[in-house]
C-alpha cells in the first residue's frame, strides 16, 4: 500500500511540476479510411512512468522522483535536438534545391514548370516540402500561395529562393540572374557553417578524449607502475 501510494504522490507531483506547453497540431496518417493520431503523447507518459516505476524499486521515493522528472524532461529535450538536426539538415540541402532551380531556368522552364521538374528531384531532406507546393499548386491554388507555404516550410534558409521564386512569377522578372545570385549566397553560407562546425570539432573530441582515452591510459601506464612500486616498498 505504502509503495502504491507514494508512487502515486510522485506521479502528481512530476505532472503538476511540467510547464505548461502549447499545443500543436497533431500529425495525422490514415490507415483503412480512418484518420489514426499517432501516440507521441501516450508514450512520452508512459516513458515517465516506467521511469518513475523504476526508480521507486531501485532506490525508494527520492530516485522515483529524479527519475520521473528526468523522464518528463527527456521528452521536450529529444524534440528540441530533433526539430534541430531538421533544419540544420533542411539548411545544407537549400543550395542544392537552388542549383537545381537554376538548371531548370536555364533550360527556359517558367517558375510553375521550374517547380514541377524540381519537385521529385529534390534532395531528401527538403522533399516533402517541395512536393506538397507542386501537389498544392496542381490542385488549383495560387503559385504565390504555394510558394510562401514553400518558404515557411523551409525556414531562413529557403526565404531567398522562395523570395527569388516569387518576384519572377509575379513580375515577370528573369529567373536565372536572380538564382544565379541566390546560389552564389546559398554556397557561401553552406561554406561558413562547414568551417564553423571545423572549428567547433577539436572543443568536442574534448568530451571522449577526457572521458575515456585518459582514464584508459593512467590504467595502462600508471596503475602497473604504482602496484610494482608498492610491491618492492614491501618487506
Amino acid at each position: 500500500m505504502m509503495t502504491a501510494a507514494s508512487t502515486l504522490v510522485i506521479l502528481l507531483v512530476v505532472l503538476i511540476a511540467q510547464p505548461p506547453r502549447r499545443r500543436a497540431p497533431r500529425r495525422v496518417r490514415v490507415r483503412a479510411g480512418r484518420p489514426v493520431a499517432l501516440a507521441g503523447r501516450s508514450s512520452r507518459w508512459l516513458g515517465i512512468v516506467v521511469a518513475t516505476a523504476f526508480g521507486l524499486a531501485a532506490g525508494g521515493p527520492v530516485l522515483a522522483l529524479v527519475a520521473g522528472g528526468a523522464g518528463a524532461a527527456a521528452g521536450p529535450l529529444s524534440e528540441r535536438l530533433r526539430r534541430r538536426r531538421e533544419r540544420a539538415a533542411i539548411a545544407a540541402a537549400v543550395p542544392d534545391l537552388v542549383d537545381l532551380f537554376l538548371v531548370s531556368a536555364s533550360a527556359g522552364q517558367t517558375v510553375a514548370a521550374s517547380l514541377s521538374a524540381v519537385a521529385p528531384r529534390a534532395p531528401a531532406p527538403v522533399l516533402p516540402a517541395v512536393q506538397t507546393a507542386n501537389d498544392r499548386f496542381g490542385r488549383g491554388l495560387p503559385l504565390a500561395e504555394c510558394l510562401a507555404d514553400l518558404g515557411l516550410a523551409l525556414g531562413p534558409a529557403g526565404e531567398p529562393l522562395t523570395d527569388a521564386l516569387r518576384q519572377s512569377a509575379a513580375a515577370g522578372v528573369p529567373l536565372v540572374p536572380l538564382l544565379e545570385g541566390v546560389a552564389a549566397s546559398a554556397r557561401d553560407e553552406r561554406r561558413r557553417r562547414a568551417q564553423e562546425a571545423a572549428r567547433r570539432l577539436p572543443v568536442t573530441m574534448l568530451f571522449p578524449l577526457v572521458l575515456c582515452i585518459l582514464p584508459a591510459a593512467v590504467l595502462l601506464a600508471v596503475v602497473p607502475v604504482l602496484f610494482v612500486s608498492v610491491g618492492s616498498l614491501s618487506p
